[in-house]
């Protein structure tokens, strides 16, 4: 919000990133009675939850400069084929678009047909020892320094092919 107000208050004309969980559009949905892939759902949901943003969010929509991430389209849950319908046929010609999910979590790929598909490809081993490193860095603890730590779940992460695998994924490298 504080870029798209700094944004606005220098007239700078770039785009406006703004991160929208998808569980939370959802929950604007439910809770607006809102069914319809033709209702203006992000208008909903940023009067909803972001009130005193709104107004200027929605006018940086109209200048085409808002970027949307819409994360984990996967997990709409019962607001998922109105979410999809809107999002594909609707969201994607009015704003700037990044939506992440699984694509198995989505039922009517077939929408996102013209949208580009990346796929996140697994860590590397020194991608997974720079998210370790910063991991354990990030959160000193008392007892063993950082790199004993950092020695000792590698050995322990080593010795478990469940593990090796859990690794290469970086949400789930941070759980382990």
């Amino acid at each position: 919000w504080k870029r798209a107000t700094d944004a606005h208050a220098d007239k700078t004309p770039g785009p406006v990133p703004v991160l929208i969980p998808v569980i939370q559009l959802a929950q604007t949905m439910q809770a607006g009675g809102i069914a319809d892939a033709d209702a203006d759902i992000l208008r909903s949901h940023l009067e909803a939850k972001h009130a005193d943003h709104a107004l200027l969010l929605l006018q940086i929509r109209q200048e085409r400069r808002l970027v949307v991430l819409l994360d984990g389209m996967d997990e709409a849950g019962a607001c998922r084929e109105t979410l999809e319908r809107y999002v594909s046929c609707r969201l994607a010609t009015e704003v700037q678009l990044c939506v992440t999910g699984r694509e198995q979590g989505i039922e009517a790929m077939d929408l996102f047909a013209f949208f580009v598909h990346i796929q996140v490809e697994p860590l590397t081993t020194s991608q997974q020892d720079s998210v370790i490193e910063g991991r354990f860095k990030s959160r000193e603890l008392e007892g063993m320094d950082v790199e004993e730590r950092i020695s000792a779940f590698t050995v322990q992460l080593q010795g478990n092919v469940s593990f090796l695998e859990l690794a290469k994924n970086p949400l789930l490298l941070n759980l382990l």
